[in-house]
């Protein structure tokens, strides 16, 4: 089916914006031009869009899909159960998308309800965005997000957790670097996993065409994370020059 969107404000997201339309076909944009088409065919459906714009979809590289935005979203994943869970995702992932963020990257869920979700979407049973999955995060023994996440030690320990996650279904596997705010004795500052662990579950992501991601808000967690190997630093709060320098030498993403 092609669709024609026409008399709209096109933004381009590139610096563009104009009175143009953007023709879809299928689920791919077929062309985006100025002014009206021209020629389009009487098996092309036209939409006018007076009044109204079209932008690329919005991209969000962290969210927790089981989560709302209360003040302890801690205490609330602590409480729902995985069904409940697993419909709060699905109504999280609709307004998500219904405010215009087409992908998302969830960086953690539990009892595989992301990937419920995944296939759920698949199969037309709820709208959600394309989801770049992580399933459950990988944590130290007693480390940080270790109620909700998958306790390894050691690099051998390190690799067969990712191995797990990947036969799961995860496209990034997520490290759990340093203490986080929202578990009780961990200090956000302090590093919690080795270069050496860390490196081995970077490896088995990326052996497999995989991306991997690194909670990090201490200075030395997020250097060692680089290190490492890992994609993205999540969060970074506490940053210095050497960090910054080092995360530009090696091409790695800040996800603030």
């Amino acid at each position: 089916m092609t669709i024609a969107y026409v008399n709209d404000q096109v933004i381009d997201g590139r610096g563009g914006a104009y009175k143009g339309y953007v023709i879809v076909e299928g689920d791919k944009i077929a062309a985006v031009g100025r002014g009206d088409p021209q020629s389009l065919g009487g098996d092309v459906e036209r939409r006018d869009l007076t009044a109204k714009s079209i932008l690329p979809g919005l991209i969000d590289c962290h969210i927790h899909l089981r989560n709302d935005g209360v003040a302890d979203p801690r205490a609330q994943a602590a409480a729902d159960t995985d069904a409940v869970a697993t419909l709060r995702s699905a109504r999280n992932a609709r307004r998500t998308l219904e405010a215009g963020v087409t992908t998302i990257r969830d960086c953690g869920s539990r009892g595989g309800i992301d990937y419920a979700l995944r296939t759920a979407s698949q199969q037309g049973l709820c709208p959600t965005p394309r989801l770049v999955l992580s399933g459950m995060m990988i944590c130290m023994t007693g480390g940080h997000g270790w109620s909700l996440g998958y306790e390894a030690d050691g690099p051998d320990g390190l690799r067969r957790a990712a191995r797990a996650m990947i036969k799961a279904g995860a496209d990034n596997v997520k490290l759990i670097a340093s203490g986080g705010i929202l578990t009780p004795s961990t200090d956000i500052g302090a590093p919690q996993f080795t270069i050496e662990e860390m490196r081995a579950a970077v490896e088995e992501a990326h052996a497999a065409g995989k991306i991997s991601c690194a909670h990090a808000h201490g200075t030395t967690a997020i250097k060692n994370a680089v290190k490492a190997g890992v994609d993205s630093i999540e969060h970074g709060y506490l940053i210095d020059d050497e960090g910054i320098q080092l995360m530009l030498d090696r091409g790695t993403y800040l996800v603030a």
